[in-house]
């Protein structure tokens, strides 16, 4: 609520316009984030609401936004996929104790006053860790991307796709690639504009006019409508240790990547942000995440930008 101590009336008018683009951004980067976690694509658009909300009210920073993220997508994927299948019943209750571990990490580090770590983890190590997790990203999304089944691991995942390459469908690949190439054009042509929501919005429009569905296009289907439901998942000891690790992690990178994008832009616009009460944010941002059907949330770099 100290955000909005001293708030000008002259600042509204932009401020809603940012929030019409960041959302119009968080939007479809928040449905295919939710398919990296193996969970329906709506719980992508619960990381948007309730947790969004509760970081606004707590933390120090003006301009980060914080959501589904794929680096914790990602990561929450590896973790509650080593506990149960990502096909189980049991599986969205899994990343809901996983989210909730990774909130407890949050809150003992702001309790502790770690926010000092994010200036010991280098640029180079977390741009490798990205960098990697992005790799590890395109491989596992590859076989959709070209119509093509594959399961397992990532390694068994391109095994596939390379093996499979003859029955790629074209439909899906002229599609992904149409994605992929106007979006890299439209950021070195006009980088003040969303490339990835332009892409996606053009693309899907191209898609219904050929037909994709009936050329064997998967697609993502009819998003249930409603509000998120507040769900307190059963907790067992036994899972707690399995997830530990892994939500150490998660919490870790949440804590490098939120600091970074946040101090970068306080010390662009002249303001001081503090990690410690940041992290009481994020903290409080991944338990309603946990509780209102969503996964781990982190701070948004694409999102923070545009709001900018």
């Amino acid at each position: 609520m100290a955000l909005l101590t001293g708030y000008q009336r002259n600042w509204l008018r932009g401020d809603l316009v940012a929030g019409v683009t960041v959302t119009a951004i968080a939007i479809p980067e928040s449905l295919g984030y939710a398919s990296i976690a193996g969970l329906p694509v709506q719980t992508g658009l619960y990381c948007a609401l309730v947790p969004a909300i509760l970081f606004a009210l707590v933390a120090s920073s003006r301009q980060l936004v914080v959501g589904a993220d794929s680096a914790t997508a990602a990561l929450v994927a590896a973790g509650a996929g080593a506990v149960v299948a990502s096909t189980s019943q049991a599986y969205p209750a899994t990343v809901a104790v996983l989210g909730l571990l990774t909130a407890g990490i949050l809150l003992i580090m702001a309790v502790a006053r770690l926010g000092f770590l994010a200036n010991l983890i280098s640029q180079p190590v977390l741009a490798g860790f990205l960098t990697g997790v992005g790799v590890s990203l395109v491989i596992g999304k590859l076989p959709g991307m070209l119509g093509i089944e594959a399961s397992g691991t990532t390694w068994d995942k391109l095994v596939d796709t390379v093996t499979n390459l003859g029955d790629v469908n074209a439909a899906s690949a002229v599609l992904a690639l149409g994605v992929v190439v106007s979006m890299l054009v439209v950021e070195r042509v006009l980088p003040k504009l969303p490339a990835a929501l332009l892409a996606v919005v053009a693309f899907s429009i191209l898609g219904v006019l050929i037909g994709a569905e009936g050329r064997g296009v998967a697609m993502v289907g009819d998003v249930p409508a409603g509000l998120p439901s507040l769900t307190i998942p059963t907790i067992s000891p036994g899972e707690v240790g399995r997830l530990a690790a892994t939500a150490a992690g998660i919490a870790v990178v949440i804590l490098a990547q939120s600091a970074a994008v946040a101090r970068s832009f306080a010390t662009k616009n002249g303001y001081r942000d503090n990690t410690n009460q940041d992290l009481y944010a994020l903290a409080a941002a991944n338990t309603g995440s946990a509780l209102t059907g969503g996964f781990a949330i982190n701070g948004s770099p694409p999102r923070t930008a545009a709001g900018d």
